[in-house]
This record gives structure tokens, C-alpha cells and sequence, in this order.
């Protein structure tokens, strides 16, 4: 899903260690005159060397010091006609092409610069940087393995440079070793390396992969914070919206806690289930709620990891008595594997447990597989199945286990993200068909929806849903023989505000209306409810 950051990453790092700066050519209408006092200079300068060679020697000398000083200020053009004065008195000076080999290499001439090195080192040139001249040109030629191979030869040699700490860092990042890539970027921060926004940033997208929140909200923020308005702070701030509204890394410790507790207004209780009838006498009530939900992750493999996952849910209406009082149990065992940036996939186990006024109603087992699909950083798609089998653990209508049996539901939907509005537009379509053992309740329902969920202000989230659902029951609760078929419209509006970093408060607004032609199960009801989610 970041392969578009990693990709202009790549780029403008490479730009950073390889700046295309051309060398000026002499000009034209000179260069006969020009080659004339060359020929001169030769000339004197080797009658010179005949009368003193000990002077010659000094004068190469102070030339390459002139050459180096003017190579680590970044002046090229400079240090090349140095370099070069001192190849036309000695062409074989092995300092003098290793020289110009690293000159190439930092004007985009890699592949010129690389066999000058080797031409300096076989004529004896005695630099101790060598391998990382060599791992910086195949750095810059995106050759990866071969750079990680010189650099960590010159870094075993010379441990604490800070340029071949950072380019390690870097060349573990785009081979997706990022362990290894935070361990030599956090060192190169550590020595005072260059380019610290660069640095930050590219900690930010290895946090990004390895899950870890906090480190990513830490790196984006420092990158932010250089006042440059450069391309990684530009592009820190994209990233942190894109991260906050995907919830890319929702946890940096492997397991995962929310806590939720919470009241309300039910303006109709008794409109709880799909099958059950609308006892019209019972209407409105006030209840508590609570909700817990805990994860644990464990990595099986590269891209792979495990998963448990298990909830409570309870709702208390504090007026009502008679299976009003609801509580749900539900716990999970999954496998979670990413194939590439594109593609990822779920599947797992499922059991949930209803009880109704805390006496057993239903227990389900499902097995479920789930599909993602991401084309970019702003689009995926989503593709499910379970399957469930039911049991009915209470006597319903008279009947006990009558409604057990299949259920079968399918699912797909459309994600998009609006980044202007920092927001995720979503449309989707869920499917159910059951074959249960009484078959009195069997059904085929379709439910089309749309929502959009974001950030307002940073640290307020909002969520809207739009939902039509039809049910078409094959021989349901037949009066007369009529055949029941049920529309429903549902709308619910979230809303939650961060008061901290592990607390916030949130409040929901739900509107239900089911018109069905049988008029016993025609219902509306509208559900408030307020409270705290404390998460860590």
C-alpha cells in the first residue's frame, strides 16, 4: 500500500547521494590557444620535475588537498580540474583516479566512476574508503545486495561513519529488511548524519510495515518539524493523513485493548431481532451498555501472523423486564497473510454466544475468508464468506432448535478515499441465505449500503452509514399463508472525540424502520447513546 511513497523515496534519496552536475567543457575558439599554453606549462613543469623532483612531488601533493577539499564541498567541476592537472604530470597516480572515480560517481557517472576506483586501487592506491565508494556507486545503481556487501565490509572496518551507517539504513529499506533498516537509521541519527528529514521519514514507512504506531506518529512528526519546505516534510504530512484515516498501524505492542461503557435511549426495546414479534405495548426505555474487545498478534512467516481476537458485549434496560437484558460473547482465531502490496487475505474461526435476560438464546460457529484487494493508496475492495451454523438454544415459539441450521452470508464493497476531505467513502453490498431445519424461517436478504468516515480537526472522528436491506422469508410465520417480506432503513451517525491519547468520547445516533406486510413485525426505533472508549 506504500509503494507509491517508496517508489518517489527511492528518487529522492538517489537524488540526495547522485547530483547530475555537468562538468564545463572549455570553450571552442579557445581551445587551440588553450592547448598551446598547456603544451608550455608541460613543458616547464617537466624541466621543473628534472631539476626537482622533491618539489614535483610537493606540488602533486598540495594539488590532490586542493582536489579532496573542493570534492567534500561539493565542488565537482572544481575537483575534476584539479584531479586532472595531476593525471597529465603522472597518468598513473592511483589517488589521483580513484579520485576522479569519486567525482563520477557523485555527478551520476556511475558506471565510469566504479571502474576508475578499481583503476585507483590496482595502481595502489591506499584508501580505506574503497568499499564504501563502491557501495555508494552501487547504492546509486539500485543494486542493493552488492551495496549492503561493501558498506558493511568499510563499516566493520571503520564502525561510526555516518555516511555508510545511513546509506546501510537505506539499502535495507528498499529490500524490505526493515529491522535492519531502523537499527542503522536510528545510529545515523545517533552520529549527526546528514539529511535528518530524509532519515525521519524513511523510519516513518519502516514503522508503517512493522505495525508500530507509536514510532510512525514520532518519525512523521520530526520530519515535520524541519522548517524547509522540502519533499519529505511535504510528503510526511500526506502520510500522516493517509495513516490516520486507514489506520494503518493500530498498534505497536502486539496485543490490543478497548474498553467501552456507555447509556442511552432506546425509544423501542422489544424491536431487538429479526425473527421475534413487536410486543407494541413495550415502548422506550433507558439502558446502560458496555463493551470490551481485546486482539493478540503473532507473526508465522514474512507477511504472515496469527490472530485471536475476543469481545463482550452487554446492554441493561433499566425499566423493562423479559428478555431485555442482552449479552453477547464472541471470540475468534484467524491467519492473516499479505501476499504484496496488493493483496491480502483472512481466514479463520468464529464463535458467538447470545444470551437473552442472561438465559441461553443462540449459539453460532462460523468459518469465514476474507479478501482485500488494494489497487493504489486510495482504492481496495473487500471480498467475504461465512459460513455459519446456527443453534437456537431457547424455546422458541414453542419449538426448541427449530431455527438451527446454515447460514450463509457474502459480501463485497468498494473503499475510496477522498483526500481532499480526509475521508474514506465506502459503498457495499451484503448477502444472506440461510437453510435452517425448520425452514419456517429460512430467508434470502440482499443489503446495499453507503458511508463515509474521516477526521475533522485532527483529533475528532466522524462516521455516517446508509443502509436498505430487503427480506424475502420462504415460509415464514405464515398468517393466512402469506409469505413474509420485510424492507428495512437503517441510518446510524458516529461520533467520537479524543480527549486524550488512549481516551475519548463518543456519542451514536441510530434510526431503524422495518415495513413489512405482515403489520405484526412493522417496527421503528431510534437508539442514543453516549460514553467513553479507553483503549491501550
Amino acid at each position: 500500500m506504500q509503494k507509491f511513497f517508496i517508489i518517489l523515496l527511492t528518487v529522492t534519496i538517489t537524488s540526495i547521494y547522485a547530483q547530475n552536475i555537468d562538468v564545463e567543457e572549455p570553450n571552442i575558439q579557445n581551445r587551440e590557444q588553450q592547448d598551446e599554453q598547456n603544451m608550455e606549462s608541460q613543458e616547464n613543469q617537466q624541466q621543473q620535475n628534472i631539476e626537482d623532483p622533491d618539489a614535483s612531488q610537493q606540488s602533486v601533493d598540495t594539488i590532490l588537498e586542493e582536489a579532496i577539499i573542493a570534492l567534500e564541498d561539493s565542488q565537482y567541476p572544481q575537483a575534476l580540474s584539479l584531479v586532472e592537472t595531476v593525471l597529465q604530470q603522472e597518468p598513473d597516480s592511483g589517488v589521483a583516479l580513484f579520485l576522479k572515480g569519486m567525482i563520477f560517481i557523485r555527478t551520476n557517472k556511475v558506471d565510469e566512476g566504479l571502474k576508475l576506483l578499481q583503476k585507483g586501487k590496482e595502481l595502489g592506491a591506499d584508501l580505506s574508503i574503497y568499499q564504501l565508494e563502491v557501495g555508494r556507486a552501487y547504492f546509486l545503481k539500485r543494486m542493493y545486495p552488492r551495496a549492503i556487501a561493501a558498506l558493511s565490509t568499510f563499516e566493520e572496518e571503520n564502525p561510526g561513519d555516518s555516511e555508510a551507517i545511513t546509506l546501510l539504513g537505506y539499502s535495507y529499506f528498499f529490500v524490505k529488511q526493515f529491522k535492519n533498516a531502523q537499527k542503522y537509521l536510528r545510529i545515523a541519527l545517533e552520529r549527526d548524519a546528514a539529511d535528518t528529514d530524509a532519515i525521519h521519514y524513511c523510519l516513518a514507512l519502516c514503522a508503517i510495515q512493522l505495525k508500530q504506531r507509536k514510532e510512525m506518529v514520532k518519525r512523521i512528526d520530526e520530519t515535520i518539524k524541519d522548517k524547509h519546505k522540502s519533499w519529505f516534510r511535504k510528503s510526511a504530512l500526506e502520510l500522516r493523513d493517509l495513516a490516520e484515516d486507514y489506520k494503518i498501524a493500530e498498534a505497536e505492542k502486539p496485543w490490543w485493548i478497548q474498553a467501552q461503557i456507555g447509556g442511552g435511549y432506546d425509544s423501542n426495546p422489544r424491536a431487538f431481532g429479526d425473527e421475534i414479534p413487536v410486543d407494541v405495548d413495550q415502548r422506550y426505555d433507558f439502558f446502560v451498555s458496555y463493551f470490551l474487545r481485546g486482539e493478540y498478534h503473532t507473526k508465522v512467516g514474512l507477511g504472515s501472523e496469527v490472530y485471536i481476537k475476543g469481545s463482550v458485549f452487554g446492554r441493561k434496560y433499566l425499566e423493562l423486564a423479559d428478555e431485555i437484558d442482552q449479552l453477547a460473547l464472541e471470540s475468534e482465531v484467524g491467519f492473516r497473510h499479505a501476499f504484496n502490496d496488493y493483496l491480502n487475505i483472512k481466514t479463520g474461526i468464529r464463535n458467538q454466544y447470545f444470551l437473552i435476560d442472561y438465559d441461553p438464546f443462540a449459539n453460532d460457529l462460523d468459518l469465514f475468508a476474507d479478501l482485500t484487494i488494494f489497487q493504489n493508496e486510495w482504492i481496495f475492495t473487500e471480498i467475504g464468506y461465512t459460513l455459519e451454523y446456527r443453534w437456537f438454544l431457547d424455546d422458541v415459539n414453542d419449538d426448541e432448535d427449530e431455527l438451527g441450521g446454515f447460514y450463509h452470508f457474502f459480501r463485497i464493497a468498494q473503499s475510496f478515499y477522498i483526500k481532499p476531505a480526509k475521508a474514506t467513502f465506502k459503498v457495499g453490498y451484503n448477502h444472506l441465505l440461510t437453510s435452517t431445519e425448520g425452514e419456517n424461517f429460512d430467508r434470502n436478504e440482499g443489503a446495499a449500503y453507503v458511508s463515509l468516515s474521516g477526521y475533522i480537526l485532527k483529533d475528532n472522528y466522524y462516521g455516517v452509514r446508509l443502509e436498505y436491506r430487503y427480506r424475502d422469508f420462504q415460509n415464514v410465520n405464515s398468517i393466512d399463508g402469506d409469505e413474509r417480506g420485510d424492507h428495512v432503513y437503517f441510518t446510524q451517525v458516529f461520533f467520537a472525540h479524543k480527549i486524550m491519547d488512549s481516551l475519548s468520547l463518543f456519542f451514536t445516533y441510530t434510526y431503524e424502520r422495518n415495513d413489512s406486510n405482515l403489520a405484526d413485525f412493522d417496527y421503528s426505533r431510534q437508539v442514543f447513546t453516549a460514553g467513553f472508549i479507553a483503549s491501550y
